[in-house]
């Protein structure tokens, strides 16, 4: 109780800041701006999901985003949570794969209504033995954010993803070229809504063929106060079969104006 207490206090009192939050979620779109020196930002939330036409789904929750400005447009990045999916009889809990990187602003000029940023992640399989998604690998990826007017903006990401299976002994490789594509629109001063389409070309060896996947997307955001965001987010496969639900939770931290 004490604790919940604090967190709120926080919450509500160190924010003399004077800026709205922005986020990473809940598009499959990175943002390419950082959090200001010295913010820790949190985004966080649950999301359900069903693919290639399976009956039981899977819940993650809760999915992390933590952020920390080190400097003028860089940032850290740490990405984990819990995934529970029901197999046979039983349910099983796992953690998700480790992500460990950063995320540096390359243009970031108001007058030039376009922002640029360049994202890395490290990749460290945490979970599992049968939720394996990857043992280790690497996540790379450039930010686009050109804003055509004052409630409208147009976003992208291109990016590259490899990761390396098995053992020494018996080991394989899957690469993954992926673009996003969102726009999005603010309603009011609080609420926005986005829509997208984000794709991916996989390669794993050993392979004949190349895998394309094709999903679309759209949700809202609905800002409570300038640090504290809820969002809601659906999503359905295009070229496969593939569905979510997503609600999420966003929050930063900053240090009080001296």
């Amino acid at each position: 109780m004490k604790v919940s207490i604090i967190l709120f206090s926080l919450l509500f009192t160190l924010t003399a800041f004077g800026q709205s939050i922005v986020t990473d979620r809940p598009t499959q779109t990175t943002g390419p701006t950082s959090v200001d020196k010295g913010v820790f930002q949190l985004e966080t939330g649950m999301q359900y999901s069903r693919d290639d036409g399976t009956t039981s789904g899977v819940v993650q929750l809760p999915i992390n985003l933590f952020r920390l400005g080190l400097g003028k447009g860089f940032e850290i990045r740490l990405i984990n949570g819990l995934s529970f999916r029901k197999t046979f009889s039983k349910i099983e809990a796992s953690f998700s794969n480790l992500q460990l990187g950063f995320k540096a602003q390359l243009l970031n000029k108001p007058e030039k209504k376009t922002q640029i940023g360049l994202i890395a992640h490290g990749v460290m399989s945490t979970g599992a033995d049968s939720w394996k998604s990857g043992q280790r690998g690497g996540v790379f990826s450039l930010a686009v954010n050109h804003q055509i007017n004052d409630n409208n903006g147009l976003s992208y990401n291109l990016g590259y993803e490899i990761y390396s299976f098995g053992s020494i002994d018996n080991n394989f490789m899957m690469r993954n070229v992926f673009f996003t594509l969102n726009y999005s629109h603010s309603m009011t001063e609080r609420l926005g809504i986005f829509t997208e389409v984000y794709s991916a070309i996989t390669d794993v060896d050993d392979f004949h063929e190349d895998q394309l996947s094709l999903n679309f997307d759209a949700g809202l955001t609905w800002l409570l106060r300038d640090n504290l965001q809820l969002d809601y987010s659906f999503g359905f496969g295009i070229a496969d079969r593939m569905n979510f639900h997503a609600l999420g939770l966003s929050f930063y931290i900053a240090p009080k104006k001296k």
